[in-house]
C-alpha cells in the first residue's frame, strides 16, 4: 500500500463523513498536499482544523514516512 492509500485510509477513519484528496505535487512520496472537505469542521476555525487533520497523521511524521503536508480544509455544505 502506497503512502498515499495509507494517509487517505487514516484520514477516512478519523473523517467517515469527509471528502479526502491527496496529491502529491513533487511526485517524490514525502511532500504531499491533503484537501479534506467535511461537516466535522464546523465551528472550528482554521487552526483547529489542520490541528485535527495533523494529530490525525502524526505517527506517519513521526516515523518519517511523511516529511511535510500542505493542508487545504473546508466545511461540507448540507
Amino acid at each position: 500500500m502506497s503512502i498515499i492509500e495509507k494517509i487517505s485510509k487514516q484520514l477516512a477513519n478519523n473523517f467517515p463523513d469527509a471528502d479526502i484528496r491527496i496529491l502529491d505535487p513533487l511526485n517524490d512520496g514525502i511532500h504531499l498536499k491533503a484537501i479534506i472537505t467535511t461537516k466535522k469542521f464546523e465551528n472550528k476555525t482554521l487552526i483547529e482544523q489542520h490541528r485535527l487533520v495533523n494529530t490525525s497523521l502524526q505517527d506517519f511524521f513521526h516515523d518519517g514516512s511523511l516529511h511535510s503536508l500542505e493542508i487545504e480544509t473546508s466545511v461540507s455544505k448540507p
